[in-house]
This record gives C-alpha cells, structure tokens and sequence, in this order.
C-alpha cells in the first residue's frame, strides 16, 4: 500500500468513526480539554511554571476541535460534557453556525486570554476557523450570546461578547455585539450594517469598569455575572440594546438602542 492509498485509507476510517460513534468524538475532545485545565491549576505548583504546557493543551484541543467541527453532524452534537468543563457553545436558530468559546488560562491571574472556533457551513462542506482577526487589538473574545437575524433575504449572526485587554499595566474590560454572515461559502465577519457618527460598523462596543456590575442586582438579589447588563438583540422590534456606561465607566440601568431601518442599525435617538 502505497502513502497516497495509507492516506486515504486513514481519513476513510477517521470519518466512518465519526458518524458511527460521535460520543467517541465528544470523549476525546473532552479529554483534550480537561488538560487546559489541568496545565492551569499547576502553574502556581512549586516544581516548574508549565506554562508552555499550558499553550500546547490549548493549541491540541484547538486542532482536535477544528478536526471535529470540520464533519458533518458536529453541529447538532450539544456537547453537554464540554460545556459542564466551561466550554461556552452557541448555536444559530438556522443551525449553519456555531461559535465555541474558552478561556484558555494563558493571560495569568489578572487578564483572560480567549480562543474562539467558529463552525459553519461551506456550501455541501463544514468549516472551521480560529478567530485571528481581532487578536490584534484583543485577546479575542468571550462570546455570550448568539442571535439570528434575516433581512434583504440574508441572514445575519449577532453575537454578544465580552473581552479584556491589557494597556500600560492597566485592564480594560468591554462589552459588545459583533456581526457575522456567511457570504459566497466564506465566513464573512466583517458585515458593515450598523450606522454610527463614525461611519458604518460590524459591531458596538462599549468600555466599563468591571467593579461596577460585581454585585449588581435584580430584585434585591445579586445576579450570576451572566446575567448582568449587556448587550441584546430583539428580533421582534429588530432592536440592538446596550447599557448606557456614564463618564466614570460606571454601567448604568439605562440603555441605548439601534433600530434596524431596513438597510442597516441605527442609533434611537432619544
């Protein structure tokens, strides 16, 4: 048997498995990722900083990840394991796109650092992608929430998130929501469809300080963090909502809204 013939051999047998025994699939990449974890509670033991360790556990769950999303089926897999290990999964309403979220431990005690794969679908074929994008700016992001909008005979994915980055020794924590499509088989995740005095924008986004939501409360009762105030998406009114954050980057319970015109998000003015 020659390397071309093993090749194709192997990637025959690795699908065949997948679509006979997906709990296999879920058991090894749950096994990947407890290892983020594990490399992350020893990085404060005495016998060595891994955290090299650390970077490999998250760049290994990474491919298995992207490996499994790649075939067809992931996307309706619910993942329970993964997600009682603190790997956020979102799914749109159209079920053609999927966001997996983790912190992956790598920014130390003070700032999170996160990876985000999206999965979508390509034509007859599933893709999968590490957002690079914006590691520029941010160590990616957290996302929250997932919503599915259709306008003009498209569809639009909203999506919630929160990130921290890390600017002369000081951390700044912002909240937004960004646009995705999925546009000529590609993910596009630069969809301009929001106005705003600075031009058309893929996202809204706003800085705050993390302190002032720590012990916010509903009815007299502190609230999870995850449900604190953030950014929302009505699809009935086509409304965005995001908390209104004051000169001081407190979060207040006052909101500002953008309205969907028809062509695109625009500022409620109040």
């Amino acid at each position: 048997m020659n390397r071309i013939t093993l090749l194709f051999s192997l990637l025959f047998v690795s699908l065949t498995s997948f679509a006979q025994n997906p709990k296999a699939v879920e058991a090894e990449l749950l096994k990947s990722f407890k290892q983020i974890d594990t490399w992350h509670w020893r990085l404060g033991e005495d016998n060595g900083y891994p955290y090299d360790s650390l970077v490999k556990a998250n760049e290994s769950f990474i491919g298995k990840l992207k490996q499994a999303a790649s075939q067809p089926g992931t996307i309706t897999m619910p993942f329970s394991s993964l997600k009682k290990q603190r790997l956020d999964i979102f799914t749109s309403d159209d079920g053609l796109f999927r966001i997996y979220s983790w912190n992956t431990w790598q920014g130390g005690s003070k700032l999170s650092v996160f990876n985000d794969v999206f999965q979508y679908k390509n034509g007859a074929k599933w893709s999968a992608v590490l957002d690079t994008a914006l590691k520029a700016e941010a160590p990616a992001f957290l996302y929250l929430n997932l919503y599915t909008f259709k306008a003009n005979q498209k569809t639009y994915y909203l999506a919630v998130y929160i990130s921290s980055v890390l600017d002369d020794y000081s951390i700044t924590t912002n909240q937004g929501i960004r646009v995705f499509a999925i546009e000529n088989g590609k993910l596009n995740s630069d969809v301009k469809i929001i106005k705003t005095w600075e031009g058309l924008q893929d996202r809204l986004s706003y800085e705050f300080d993390p302190a002032s939501v720590i012990d916010w409360k509903e009815n007299g009762k502190v609230v999870n963090w995850k449900e604190r105030p953030r950014p929302k998406f009505n699809p009935l009114t086509q409304t965005i909502t995001l908390p209104n954050v004051d000169d001081k980057m407190q979060v207040t319970r006052r909101f500002i809204s953008y309205k969907f015109n028809g062509k695109y998000f625009e500022l409620v003015k109040s």
